[in-house]
């Protein structure tokens, strides 16, 4: 194998090249996507913000790559300085002199956006950064894995391109937009980056797996990164493991009480009715109350190993087995929570992705065969229940019923705990009284796939994006949103059981096979919204050409009223420029620009021709000039439909010329013609005069005119419940809610999910039946009777912040169910 110190030389060379051939490919992405953004921005601020900072980057393009370059460099020089205290690699002419730091004082700012966008790397690249932590402590000599010593952890590139824009963006706003923009574009070549760091490493035999070294003390063997030596048996070593970051310890988890049957089951449990979630919850993690030998709750045996049942600090013998220790089939199994531990502080720690003990749940255990067969046999053999069957007046939960069976085939207590918090999560989803029974029945069917699943995938209780937690979800809401157009929930049960059978009927329940089922529950919900709606696509272009027609209608009255200024005219002349005629001009710009643009070059004619005539040259100017604008004002009012205001215009022009051509001498002169067409082409924006505009941010609200005049054009039926909520609440600035919970909320608004809303006084239900993010709107379906309703997001952030809209469903049902778990784990801790 290569030397250690070269070694570490040639990854840190790899990893910059990766490095700089990602950033090569990023920079023109990052250009091109902030010009997009900008243009689907929910504000003109924000949209504003997105293009300076798009301007910064170009001008510093040129050289930005060799300063990113340059920036990790240093980080990576001043990382491996402080990678693992008992090891200093030296580098021939690699490290830089002098103190350096990997926090530039520049960019001492905001840690909070670093850690942000740090973790949304690490999410990228979990697997291939778990396994470059082992490989590169294996290279530093170290036992315990920590990814804070790994001089290639993920911190170096959000921090590298934070230090980077920090010294040339003095804008905080510009330069959280663009680190989180480059952040966001380098996520999709982390990837390649760490996989071609775990190749090098492996290449020269650096395995992504940790060395076991025997312990003389302390209860064994010390199993690092989770491997088990054979001749100890699974159960003492996981009962034996030492505390630290490597692995489970049973010094940090107490163990059980006693109480526990022979195979760690509930003795008469299955037999016994069924109990309130409270003292499910307090018979699963204490086991009291059940064996009737006299113990008490927080009664815990000292010294018991967790999951195991080998007393803490017994040293192992000759061929791995404990002095005086008994086989661990002969021991009562130990519950997973007792003596000091908080069931609440237990299950946070598991629901937030780190097992009970410290350890990651990224690296899951081997997997218990015996287990998972037994857990497959129940599966089978529930196969054929009748969905819904009852005990005792509630839906079966068929986990807790084998819950005996299934402990006596586990290795350790996280098996334990799994089986337990998927037995209690099932527990509240088949209570759970807003989703109809026939949808919990089916849910049920799924009892033992989805525990045979977290048992293989710990993340499964930990993600909020696991495809299972996403797809029993996804359930849930549709069964509560979609009785809006299903009333009597026929056809969402009979597709709900169908994707249940296929599930069920998968080659080894694997769990690739859920985001398929989600796709397919995702098009059934559109064919659901869409029979019966032709009027959707129509509402929607409606929508569109009355947003693009506003836009181009406000950017010509901004024209207008800047050519115009201070100018004094007739109250009439002035507001049939600043306001009727501008409607003119947009609606020839529809379809023939130059015909606005002449339209546009009226308004000088217009506005001299009313002005005093003085001199004879003036007079005939004016002769010459009528039969034109006259033509042009006509032409342009009917094509409008506005014949009757044509002629009320040409009546008050007739005697508007008239006084002009008898004006007397005046104290000042009258400007010319040239002066006033000079003025209106200096404010002329030919961009908006164009056919076709180019996209802007949507307006804040539609000109109802406008609205009103898409809709008669495709004879469609929509409305605005801008229109049908009265005055809404004013725009809060800053906003109430933080970026994370409004992204939490947007990604919340999808087809079939329900919502209640305050129309005119009275809470109204509604589906979402079309959103349309980018744009920021959705459609809602009221019923049958109504037509479709275009909501603005922002509009309904503002309902929701006020409290005239809500989500039918704010917390997902999984995740309900888990914080059910929890409080109930809260409120048995006060009474514990």
């Amino acid at each position: 194998m290569m030397d250690r110190n070269d070694l570490l030389g040639a990854a840190r060379a790899t990893f910059l090249a990766q490095f700089d051939h990602a950033i090569q490919t990023l920079l023109p992405h990052t250009e091109a996507n902030l010009l997009k953004k900008a243009e689907f921005a929910r504000s003109m601020r924000e949209s504003s913000v997105q293009l300076e900072a798009r301007a910064a980057l170009q001008r510093r393009l040129p050289t930005l790559r060799q300063e990113l370059v340059a920036h990790m460099e240093q980080l990576l020089d001043r990382s491996f300085q402080t990678a693992y205290s008992n090891y200093r690699p030296s580098f021939s002419g690699a490290m830089a002199t002098g103190e350096l730091s990997l926090v530039s004082l520049s960019s001492f700012e905001d840690e909070l956006r670093i850690d942000s966008v740090t973790k949304y790397l690490r999410d990228e690249v979990e697997e291939q950064l778990r396994d470059l932590n082992i490989r590169v402590a294996l290279l530093f000599g170290e036992e315990n894995v920590k990814e804070r010593e790994n001089p290639f952890r993920p911190y170096l590139l959000s921090r590298c391109i934070s230090n980077t824009v920090d010294e040339f963006v003095e804008s905080r706003e510009q330069a959280a937009v663009l680190v989180e923009e480059l952040c966001e574009g380098l996520a999709g070549h982390a990837y390649t980056l760490y996989e071609a760091m775990n190749t090098l490493l492996a290449k020269h035999g650096i395995a992504a797996q940790l060395q076991m070294r025997p312990r003389s003390l302390g209860g064994g063997a010390r199993a690092v990164g989770g491997q088990i030596p054979a001749d100890h048996g699974a159960a003492g070593a996981a009962a034996t493991a030492p505390a630290g970051d490597d692995g489970w310890s049973p010094g940090m988890i107490p163990a059980g009480l006693p109480g526990m049957d022979g195979a760690g089951g509930m003795g008469g449990f299955a037999g016994a009715p069924i109990a309130a979630p409270e003292d499910r919850l307090l018979q699963l993690v204490t086991g009291a109350g059940l064996a009737g030998d006299g113990a008490l709750p927080g009664m815990a045996m000292p010294g018991a190993a967790f999951g195991g049942g080998v007393a803490a600090g017994v040293p192992f013998g000759p061929g791995g087995t404990a002095a005086g220790w008994q086989a661990p089939h002969a021991a009562p199994k130990a519950s997973w929570l007792g003596g000091a531990e908080r069931a609440g502080s237990v299950l946070r720690k598991l629901f937030s992705g780190i097992l009970p003990g410290g350890a990651d749940q990224s690296a899951a255990a081997a997997e218990n065969l015996v287990l998972g067969l037994a857990v497959a046999r129940l599966q089978v053999e529930h196969a054929g229940d009748e969905p819904g069957e009852l005990r005792d007046g509630h839906l079966r939960n068929v986990i807790l019923e084998h819950r005996e069976e299934l402990a006596s085939q586990t290795r350790d207590s996280r098996e334990q705990m799994t089986i337990d918090i998927v037995a209690m999560l099932f527990e509240f989803i088949l209570r759970d009284t807003d989703v109809p029974a026939e949808v919990r029945a089916q849910l049920g069917r799924l009892q033992f796939m989805v525990l045979k699943l977290a048992l293989a995938d710990p993340t499964l209780l930990a993600s909020r994006n696991h495809p299972v937690r996403m797809l029993v979800n996804r359930i849930g809401s549709i069964s509560v949103g979609l009785k809006q157009v299903d009333p009597t929930g026929e056809r969402t049960a009979v597709e709900i059981s169908r994707i249940v059978e296929e599930l069920l009927g998968s080659e080894a329940g694997s769990v690739e096979v859920f985001p398929r089922m989600l796709d397919q529950l995702d098009a059934f919900i559109a064919a659901e919204l869409r029979a019966g709606q032709e009027q959707v696509e129509p509402a929607l272009e409606a929508v569109d050409r009355a947003e693009n027609r506003t836009l181009r209608f406000a950017r010509i009255v901004a024209m207008t009223g800047a050519a115009l200024g201070d100018i004094k005219l007739d109250d009439y002349l002035n507001t049939f420029l600043r306001h009727d005629w501008p409607r003119v001009i947009e609606h020839a710009a529809r379809h023939d620009p130059d015909r606005a643009l002449r339209y546009w070059r009226t308004m000088p004619d217009l506005v001299w021709s009313v002005a005093p005539k003085l001199t004879e040259a003036d007079r005939l100017q004016l002769r010459q000039l009528l039969p034109g604008l006259v033509g042009n004002l006509r032409a342009g009012l009917v094509e409008r439909g506005r014949e009757g205001e044509a002629r009320e215009l040409l009546s008050w022009l007739l005697d508007a010329h008239k006084f002009a051509l008898r004006s007397i001498d005046l104290p000042h002169t009258v400007p010319s013609l040239a002066y006033f067409r000079d003025r209106f082409e200096q404010f002329l924006d030919l961009e908006a005069l164009q056919a076709v505009a180019p996209h802007q941010p949507a307006p804040q609200q539609l000109d109802s005119q406008l609205l009103e005049e898409a809709i008669r054009e495709l004879e469609t039926r929509l409305e605005l419940v801008d229109r049908l909520i009265g005055d809404p609440p004013p725009e809060q600035s800053p906003s109430p809610v933080s970026v994370d919970e409004e992204a939490a909320i947007l990604a919340k608004l999808q087809r079939g999910v329900g919502i209640e809303i305050d129309l005119g006084g009275k809470m109204t239900r509604a589906v979402l039946s079309w959103p349309d993010l980018s744009r920021g709107r959705v459609v809602l379906n009221l019923g049958e009777d109504r037509p479709q309703s275009v909501l603005g997001v922002g509009l309904f952030m503002r309902l929701r912040d006020s409290g005239r809209a809500r989500f039918l469903e704010e917390i997902p049902l999984f995740d309900r169910a888990v914080e059910y778990l929890l409080d109930t784990a809260d409120r048995l801790d006060g009474v514990a």
